[in-house]
C-alpha cells in the first residue's frame, strides 16, 4: 500500500494541474448530469431585464454587427506555485491569459474573427481553492452567459460536464483543446461543442488496434478504468473488442475518480488492490481508460512493489514523456503508447515539427513567453488552436455570425484545419473529436523514453 503521504502529495499535483498538465485536475467531475439536475446558471428571481447587448434568440448566440465578438476564457491560475510546492518537477503551464491575450491582440491585427474585433472576457479559475473547480466553472458559466455575454468559449482546461451543458443551455459555442473525458455519446449531447481531442470510445478502438496488431498466445489483459459513465463506456468497448478477437480479459478495475485531494488516498489503495488481483489471475497486459496519469502513477508503483511487471499499454491521456520521471523505469519496459500529443508524449526536440507549431511559438515567444518543458509548451499550443480553429472556420463567412452557422462552418472545414498541437484532424456534422490520426510509441529503455515505433494511423473511419 502506497503512504498515504505520496497520495496527499500526489493530489496538490493533480489539483495545481488544470490545463494540459500531467496529472490533470481530478476535481472536475466527468459524471454526466441527470435530467432533473440544474446545469445552466439560474439568474436571481430580482434580475434586470436584459440589455439591448443580449441576444435576441434566448436558444442561440447571434452576431448581426461589425460590433466587437466576446469570446470566453476561463483561466486557471496557482497552477505553477502549487506544483512548485507539491516538488514536481519540470511540470509547469505559464501565464495561459497573457499568452490568450497576445493571440487575440494578433488576431484582432489582422481584422479578427469575421470581421469583428475579439474581445476577450476573463474568468480566473483557482486550482488550490478548497472548494474545487465545480462551484467556480458554475460561477464560469454565469460570467459567459449573463454577466459579460460571449458568443463563444475557448478553453484548454478539463472542464466538468455541468460547464459544457450550462454553455450548451445558454446556445454558447464551445472549443477545447487538449485531453477530453467526453465520448461520441456525451458529445452528441453537446451539438455546440468542438474538440481538437481524441474521444473515449477512440481511444478504446486505437488501443485495442494496438494490442491486437502484435497479440501474443499467453496474453491475459486486466484494464483499469475510472468509475465514470464514459470511461466505463469505453472500458465495455475495449473488452468486448478484445473479447471478440479471442484475447482473454479477467477483469476492468473501476478506480474512484478523483474529486478532491481526500480522494486520492482511496486511489492509491484501489490501484494497489487492482494490482494483486490481476497478478493473482496471471494478468500479463494492463490497458487503461483514465485522464491524467492518476491511476497508471498509483498502479505501477504498487506493481513494483509487489514485482509485477506486466506490459503496459498507455496513451495519451496517461501524461506520456512527462509521467516517465516519477516512476520506476523496469515497471516501463516494454511499455507502449498511442499518442496524438508528440510534444506531451515524446517531448519537445522528439516531436515532429509542423508550420502550425512554429507559428504559435514564434508569435508568443515575440511577445515575451517561454516553454520551459513538454508541459508549458502543450498549454500555449493549445491556447493557439482555440482561436486558430475559429478563425479558420469563420475566415469568410457569408450572412449572419450565429452559433448554428459557426457550427456549419466549423464542420465543414473537414480534413483542412491544420492543429498545432496533433498530427492531422477532422471535423463534420458527426465528428465533433477533431484528432483524426495517432503514432505509437514504445519506452526505450536506452533513453528513458518514448519513442515512435510507427507513421501517423488514421482513426477508424478515416
Amino acid at each position: 500500500m502506497l503512504r498515504s503521504r505520496r497520495a496527499a502529495r500526489f493530489g496538490r499535483l493533480v489539483a495545481a494541474s488544470a490545463t494540459l498538465v500531467l496529472l490533470l485536475a481530478g476535481c472536475a467531475t466527468t459524471a454526466e448530469p441527470t435530467d432533473d439536475e440544474t446545469t445552466d446558471a439560474e439568474p436571481a428571481d430580482d434580475a434586470e431585464p436584459a440589455d439591448d447587448e443580449e441576444a435576441a434568440d434566448d436558444e442561440e448566440a447571434t452576431e448581426t454587427s461589425t460590433e466587437p465578438i466576446a469570446i470566453g476564457f476561463p483561466v486557471p491560475v496557482q497552477s505553477d506555485a502549487v506544483n512548485e510546492g507539491a516538488g514536481a518537477q519540470d511540470v509547469t503551464v505559464g501565464d495561459t491569459q497573457q499568452q490568450a491575450q497576445a493571440l487575440v491582440d494578433d488576431l484582432n491585427g489582422r481584422g479578427g474573427l469575421a470581421g469583428r474585433q475579439v474581445e476577450p472576457v476573463w474568468h480566473e479559475i483557482n486550482v488550490a481553492s478548497p472548494e474545487g473547480l465545480e462551484p467556480q466553472y458554475e460561477a464560469a458559466c454565469a460570467t459567459f452567459t449573463q454577466d459579460q455575454p460571449v458568443f463563444a468559449v475557448a478553453t484548454t482546461a478539463q472542464i466538468p460536464a455541468s460547464f459544457r451543458s450550462c454553455l450548451e443551455d445558454a446556445g454558447l459555442l464551445l472549443v477545447l483543446t487538449g485531453l477530453t473525458t467526453s465520448d461520441a455519446e456525451s458529445l452528441g449531447a453537446a451539438p455546440n461543442t468542438f474538440e481538437i481531442s481524441l474521444g473515449l470510445d477512440q481511444v478504446a478502438d486505437a488501443i485495442a488496434d494496438e494490442i491486437l496488431a502484435d497479440p501474443r498466445d499467453d496474453m491475459v489483459v486486466g484494464i483499469a478504468a475510472y468509475d465514470v459513465p464514459t470511461f466505463r463506456r469505453a472500458a465495455d468497448s475495449l473488452e468486448s473488442q478484445l473479447t471478440e478477437a479471442g484475447v482473454t480479459v479477467v477483469e476492468t478495475a473501476a478506480v474512484t475518480e478523483p474529486q478532491s485531494e481526500a480522494d486520492f488516498e482511496t486511489v492509491a489503495g484501489e490501484a494497489a488492490n487492482a494490482v494483486l488481483r490481476f497478478k493473482d489471475a496471471g494478468v500479463t497486459d494492463v490497458a487503461f481508460l483514465e485522464q491524467g496519469g492518476g491511476i497508471p502513477l498509483f498502479l505501477l508503483q504498487a506493481a513494483e512493489q509487489q514485482e509485477f511487471r506486466p506490459v503496459y499499454h498507455l496513451t495519451t491521456h496517461d501524461g506520456g514523456q512527462a509521467l516517465i520521471p516519477s516512476l520506476p523505469p523496469q515497471q516501463l519496459t516494454g511499455a507502449r503508447l498511442v499518442s496524438w500529443l508528440p510534444v506531451l508524449d515524446v517531448g519537445q526536440t522528439a516531436a515532429p515539427e509542423s508550420p502550425a507549431r512554429t507559428r504559435c511559438l514564434d508569435l508568443l515567444a515575440a511577445a515575451g513567453h517561454q516553454f520551459p518543458d513538454p508541459n508549458a509548451e502543450l498549454a500555449a499550443l493549445a491556447e493557439c488552436d482555440g482561436l486558430s480553429l475559429l478563425e479558420a472556420a469563420l475566415d469568410g463567412l457569408e450572412g449572419e455570425l450565429t452559433t448554428e452557422s459557426a457550427r456549419a462552418a466549423i464542420e465543414g472545414l473537414a480534413d483542412g484545419y491544420e492543429s498545432a498541437i496533433t498530427f492531422q484532424t477532422r471535423f463534420g456534422p458527426d465528428q465533433h473529436h477533431g484528432v483524426a490520426a495517432y503514432r505509437l510509441a514504445e519506452f526505450g529503455e536506452a533513453c528513458t523514453c518514448f519513442e515512435y515505433t510507427t507513421d501517423v494511423t488514421a482513426l477508424r473511419g478515416g
